[in-house]
């Protein structure tokens, strides 16, 4: 019974280690969740400086058609800005890549986090089991130690009256002894007188 009540507390112990795992892990979850909205802003802003870009581009290309002396430069511009417009899209993809893996890895944690709470509840279920076995076998031990004293106290209540009987016997014995020495003495009694 004793090793039992280790086992429960070793039991309680890891539950209680593996609750603190959990917490860890829910605390990874928000820090990891707080990068994923701060990288969303980052896309957002990205997004704005590439419509800022293609407004330029539109205004780049007005000028061209109003100033066709510096069309080669404006040129140049405009290929350099949607050279910077691709590179900040492929960013984006690489963003949104990461993301997704990041999303597909929470997903994974809560899972397991699900599993571990599961495990807990089973852990828990054993527990509270093995719990109500030790509380039946204490009762049933303790039904035990009350029969044996009650067959103790029948034995001495028997063995008393067996005593008694005994002691009886005994007496009886006596009186049968005393009546046969006094038929006796009556017989010899009798025998005389009929000599004489």
């Amino acid at each position: 019974m004793l090793s039992t009540q280790q086992k429960i507390y070793s039991t309680q112990k890891n539950i209680f280690s593996t609750q603190q795992n959990i917490y860890s892990t829910q605390k990874n979850i928000y820090s990891t969740k707080k990068n994923i909205c701060s990288t969303k802003k980052n896309i957002c802003s990205t997004q704005k400086n590439i419509y800022s870009n293609q407004q330029n581009i539109y205004s780049t290309k007005q000028n061209i058609y109003s100033t066709q002396q510096n069309i080669f430069s404006t040129q140049q511009n405009i290929y350099s800005t949607q050279k910077n417009i691709y590179s900040t899209k492929k960013n984006i993809y690489s963003t949104q890549q990461n993301i997704y893996s990041t999303q597909k890895n929470i997903f994974s944690t809560k899972k397991n986090i699900c599993s571990t709470k599961k495990n807990i509840c089973i852990t828990q279920k054993n527990i509270y089991s093995t719990q109500q076995n030790i509380y039946s076998t204490q009762k049933n031990i303790f039904s035990t130690q009350q029969n044996i004293f009650s067959t103790q106290q029948n034995i001495y209540s028997t063995r008393k009256n067996i005593f008694s009987t005994q002691k009886t016997i005994y007496s009886n014995q006596q009186n049968i002894f005393s009546t046969q020495k006094n038929i006796y003495s009556y017989l010899q009694r009798s025998h005389r007188l009929q000599a004489a």
